[in-house]
């Protein structure tokens, strides 16, 4: 029987666990092969679902924001219409302001928003309009014209209302 602490039974197991790590690190290699290939294979099924998902969500910015434009668009249009309304009413940029609440960076946001168009504003549309172009530019203030000269059929297109 050989000795425990021999020098043949030392390298005999010695040789066994070098096996053992062998076998231990070829077990792991293929683990990570094989885990690797099913990651892979994944990826490779889904990467298409993502691109689909990725183009929807897309998709829904951006008919968010063509909406968002949209509406805001129309309420500036309507609230700078109401705005313009009240301006050719002969009421100043600071009366503005302080009447409706607004900044006057939103108020001028407003007078300067593009008409929109078919949007119809529920407010008369009989009544002159005593706007002035060149003092609405410079912020002065207007008065309204003597209401006993009328208004002609040639009077500047700025005294005529906008919607009649």
């Amino acid at each position: 029987m050989a000795d425990k602490y021999s020098k043949p039974s030392a390298r005999k197991r010695a040789r066994d666990r070098a096996a053992a790590a062998l076998t231990a690190e070829r077990e792991r290699a293929t683990a990570i092969e094989q885990t690797l290939t099913a990651l892979f294979i994944s990826r490779d099924k889904t990467e298409p679902v993502i691109a689909r998902a990725i183009q929807r969500r897309d998709d829904a910015i951006t008919m968010a924001h063509t909406d968002y434009d949209r509406d805001t668009a129309r309420s500036h249009a309507a609230h700078g219409k109401l705005l313009h309304r009240l301006r050719d009413l002969g009421l100043s940029m600071s009366e503005l302001v302080d009447k409706t609440g607004f900044t006057l960076g939103e108020v001028r946001k407003l007078l300067r928003a593009p008409a929109s168009d078919g949007e119809s504003v529920d407010a008369p549309t009989d009544e002159p309009s005593y706007r002035d172009d060149a003092a609405a530019s410079v912020g002065g203030t207007r008065e309204p014209p003597d209401d006993s000269a009328g208004v002609s059929a040639d009077a500047p297109a700025s005294l005529v209302d906008r919607e009649g």
